[in-house]
């Protein structure tokens, strides 16, 4: 079906989400899941995420800034409001990034600038105007401050282990490390919900429930219109060199409804990026085709281009899994229409 008539609805509002999903993804990762993220409710002083280990009462304050444009210098411009820096900006960090249209959604260079660097705030105006090129010839006064955002997480954490220090309080060791099953689930949840939002460029959006306790992680949502698809994403981790995704499903989260859907979801955890493909399988066909054993359904899916596996047919790429939603609620909400 053609999609060149559909308009691009891509707002600042949502690239700027975009942006930050990924700085919580990319902290998780890197750290190994010592570093946790949490947003606070609401974000009105310049506070996008405050970074803390478990058990431990210190944070880092973050800001976070994101660009999806270059002028014609090179240089990427960022917009600062002086006013939501607090007068001690001794926690206090502006992270500067570039938003990339794919995944992981961020370019390779950013700006970790502490608080204290900024010039303090004195009447009008409040906004700071900064430009900041990440590499060649023309140096500015935030080259200091850049670092490689694959380096972001261990960098926080020498900044946390520094102000704690600071303050009488070395930073213990983590009472555990490594990422748990939920956190795996929700760093692939997030990764989908933001290539859909990629893809579509804005067409598509997503919906998390408060409770996810009925199979249910997300719903898509078609943004000009009411009528949603629900999902259960079962993401895995894999490494570049693996053949074959193995995931399993508790029989009785499914509905086997041919409108709600499985997406198995292969991730990258190095390159925070999903695989090439990915598989989107409706609940009734899922419940056919997987392998029962006792509670559990089993999926079990070859990952080469040329594999005739059972499950073949489901398999997406990220464009195909677009349109494969947006037909989708189409034709639920023409059966819908009175």
């Amino acid at each position: 079906m053609a999609r060149d008539n559909r308009r691009e609805i891509l707002v600042g509002s949502q690239k700027g989400a975009m942006s930050e999903s990924a700085v919580f993804t990319a902290v998780l990762l890197q750290t190994n899941g010592r570093l946790r993220g949490a947003r606070p409710q609401p974000d009105d002083h310049g506070i996008d995420a405050k970074f803390y280990q478990p058990g431990f009462p210190l944070s880092l304050d973050v800001q976070i800034k994101a660009c999806y444009s270059v002028d014609k210098t090179g240089f990427r411009n960022f917009k600062i409001d002086l006013s939501d820096i607090p007068r001690d900006p001794s926690f206090h960090w502006v992270l500067c990034v570039e938003g990339t249209q794919d995944l992981p959604g961020i370019a390779k260079t950013a700006w970790l600038v502490p608080g204290g660097a900024l010039p303090a705030r004195r009447g009008r105006p409040r906004m700071l105007h900064i430009a900041m090129r990440p590499v060649g010839p023309r140096r500015s006064k935030w080259d200091p401050y850049r670092i490689d955002f694959s380096a972001l997480g261990p960098t926080l954490l020498e900044h946390l282990k520094a102000d704690a220090g600071a303050w009488g309080h070395p930073l213990p060791a983590p009472e555990w490390e490594g990422l748990s099953d939920t956190a795996v689930g929700r760093i692939t949840e997030d990764a989908f919900a933001l290539l859909l939002l990629l893809k579509s460029a804005g067409r598509l959006c997503v919906f998390r429930p408060t409770a996810d306790t009925i199979g249910l992680d997300l719903d898509v949502m078609a943004l000009e219109g009411r009528v949603s698809a629900a999902v259960q994403v079962k993401g895995v981790f894999v490494e570049p060199r693996d053949s074959w995704v193995l995931i399993t499903v508790r029989a009785k989260k499914l509905r086997r409804r041919p409108d709600r859907y499985i997406v198995v979801v292969p991730y990258l955890h190095a390159q925070q990026k999903i695989t090439e493909i990915m598989w989107v399988v409706p609940e009734d066909r899922f419940a056919e085709l997987a392998r029962r054993q006792g509670n559990l359904l089993k999926f079990r899916a070859s990952l080469r281009p040329q594999s005739g596996d059972r499950w073949r047919e489901f398999r997406c790429t990220g464009a195909e899994v677009v349109r494969l939603f947006e037909d989708a609620i189409a034709v639920k909400a023409a059966r819908l229409r009175p």
